[in-house]
């Protein structure tokens, strides 16, 4: 699993606007990223609807997180960006493999295993984890 660029800018414009404390312009963003202004826009955009971001309309529509960067988990903000975060398609929900063995198989039962450890690492990972260089994600496997 490789996630795409406009995830990593996703997660970053997260932890930018967690480290500001306050609304920031799309323009503060896109430079402070050193990403173009129109993909900060749309990335901000897509966090707004999933109610990452807020949108300060008194202040020329800056941006903002919606809530405090404790309770912002990684997954949230990679299911801004990504289709999938399974590291493989035959863990996909429609369960397809092309051997159709994937109840039998040991390569899906080693997958599982680590799509569950990936999955539990990113759903107890907090933004502000991340800030606070808590984010050691083999801790928090054992």
């Amino acid at each position: 699993m490789q996630l795409n660029l406009e995830t990593d800018y996703t997660v970053r414009c997260v932890l930018y606007l967690a480290q500001t404390d306050q609304s920031r312009s799309v323009q503060e963003v896109s430079r402070a990223m050193r990403m173009e202004k129109d993909t900060a826009r749309k990335l901000l955009d897509r966090l707004h609807d999933a109610g990452i971001v807020k949108v300060n309309q008194e202040v020329d529509g800056n941006y903002a997180l919606a809530m405090n960067p404790d309770k912002i988990m990684v997954t949230d903000v990679l299911c801004v960006s990504e289709d999938t975060i399974k590291i493989n398609r035959c863990l996909e929900h429609d369960g397809y493999c092309n051997r159709n063995a994937t109840c039998d198989c040991p390569m899906h039962k080693f997958y599982n295993g680590i799509q569950s450890m990936l999955e539990q690492v990113f759903d107890n990972t907090s933004i502000m984890d991340i800030l606070e260089g808590k984010a050691e994600p083999y801790a928090r496997l054992m």
